[in-house]
């Protein structure tokens, strides 16, 4: 049961196999078979009642092992989709936005693009097999007695989280640096001329020069993305070895 609950909580929190476009009971049944294969495999916990309060204790312990498993990539794609919504208000496309399934609110279009993207090169890179690898090949250093359970992952979370963001604005930096340029112009250009047109002339530019700039950067922009799903993965494992490891 308890790999169950781990698995779970991972089900849930992971961007790709807790999107909403996943049914419930599918998730629930790819946790549960691969708590058929785990099972067998890892250190048995301490008996606890099942009805009593440890027993919900560790279920809930298990749960947030898996919820926390899941954050490392859940935050991954996150600064992806927060850098398209970085690089969307400089262009100009915040009215261009939608409601999204997956976080239930609206979302930019170019946010939505931009995280499509990274979820295609994750898929393509295999990087859905290599977290269930890990998941599963280094379950035994998560132990399942909540009394053996280590802080040291939390931090390296933490740790995580804190470098995406600087990450995230470093994606968004080149285009926002040009976009915020061109604005700058315009408004050089409004105080020596009021006669024109500012912006009649500065929205279409803008959101050109945002579509050739996206366009050169998206080279570069997958080696980006390789290099952060290779460095998620590291912290994937460092974040589930580390909450095996006492203080």
């Amino acid at each position: 049961m308890w790999p169950f609950a781990r698995l779970s909580g991972f089900m849930i929190s992971a961007p790709l196999f807790g999107h909403r476009s996943l049914p419930t009971p599918v998730r629930l049944l790819m946790a549960f078979g691969l708590a058929l294969i785990i099972a067998p495999l890892v250190e048995s916990p301490p008996p606890v009642d099942v009805l009593g309060p440890a027993a919900v204790w560790q279920l809930a312990l298990q749960m947030g092992v898996g919820l926390a498993l899941g954050l490392v990539m859940r935050i991954t794609f996150a600064i992806v989709e927060a850098a398209g919504e970085f690089i969307g208000l400089q262009m100009g496309l915040a009215f261009a936005s939608f409601f999204s399934a997956d976080t239930g609110t609206n979302t930019q279009v170019l946010s939505r693009l931009l995280g499509m993207l990274a979820m295609l090169l994750f898929l393509a890179f295999n990087g859905h097999l290599l977290v269930l690898e890990i998941l599963v090949t280094h379950f035994h250093e998560i132990p399942l007695d909540l009394r053996r359970m280590g802080p040291v992952g939390l931090e390296n979370l933490l740790l995580w989280s804190a470098s995406l963001f600087s990450a995230g604005l470093l994606l968004a930096l080149p285009l926002v640096a040009s976009l915020l340029t061109i604005n700058l112009a315009m408004g050089v250009l409004n105080r020596s001329a009021p006669q024109l047109s500012v912006f009649s002339i500065g929205f279409p530019l803008t959101l050109l020069l945002g579509i050739a700039m996206l366009w050169l950067m998206m080279p570069g922009m997958t080696d980006w993305l390789s290099l952060l799903f290779r460095q998620a993965l590291g912290a994937f494992q460092a974040v589930h070895e580390g909450l095996g490891t006492m203080p």
